[in-house]
């Protein structure tokens, strides 16, 4: 399914809190009825307004999530024993219930003003006014509002291409993501070149001669 990303086998195995799907099925499908929606919820958005308690709690735990650490990368990550006994394997890896796991890095992107690496070190969230799911078909009785204020450290700069790798010191300029715009000390962004094809191929980003570093370089990892 190209909304979904699953496959038809799969489609048994979508969970209830992936709402986001049907927005963005919505979108796709009925515009109409997407913006009519827009234009009768004040600042509307897929990412903040839930449909159910399911999706209404997977929000909040991703925000729970951006606050903690992943899994432990040991030294026995690269030395994996695998023991095979009958039908059955144990596998000694990685261990996930550590509390010096991979950090939870996150991007804020704000117009063209923020655009850099984010650590959040605390959430709080307030249920004001307090009004209940009391819906019986529901996942039981909950709040149905939240209201979130998120604090966070900068990693680094930020520019319009992306998050800037190099901490920002009294010697840099980038601070904020439109430096570039207007001032020559900022950090620019370098492109890989290939003299046959006059740049139409071979132009990703250049991480090893510049700052810069995008986002899905590390997905999935």
């Amino acid at each position: 399914d190209k909304f979904t990303g699953e496959s038809s086998g799969k489609t048994n195995k979508i969970r209830y809190d992936k709402e986001y799907y049907f927005f963005k099925q919505l979108e796709a499908k009925n515009p109409l009825v997407f913006d009519k929606l827009m234009q009768k919820i004040q600042y509307f958005d897929p990412a903040f307004h839930s449909m159910t308690p399911e999706g209404f709690n997977a929000r909040l735990t991703f925000l729970q999530q951006c606050t903690r650490q992943g899994d432990t990368v040991s030294t026995s990550d690269n030395k994996t024993n695998v023991e095979t006994t009958g039908t059955t394997s144990t596998k000694n890896g990685t261990a996930s219930n550590l509390a010096f796991g991979r950090p939870p890095f996150c991007v804020l992107r704000l117009g063209d003003f923020y655009n850099q690496m984010i650590v959040i070190d605390n959430i709080g969230i307030t249920y004001e006014p307090i009004v209940w799911d009391l819906n019986t078909e529901g996942v039981g009785v909950q709040p149905m509002i939240a209201n979130v204020t998120i604090s966070f450290k900068f990693i680094g700069g930020g520019d319009l291409a992306g998050p800037v790798k190099r901490l920002q010191n009294a010697m840099t300029f980038n601070y904020y993501a439109n430096a570039r715009l207007y001032d020559n000390r900022a950090d620019r962004v370098v492109y890989n070149w290939n003299d046959a094809s006059n740049g139409a191929l071979d132009h990703d980003l250049d991480t090893k001669s510049s700052y810069f570093h995008t986002v899905a370089k590390y997905e999935g990892k």
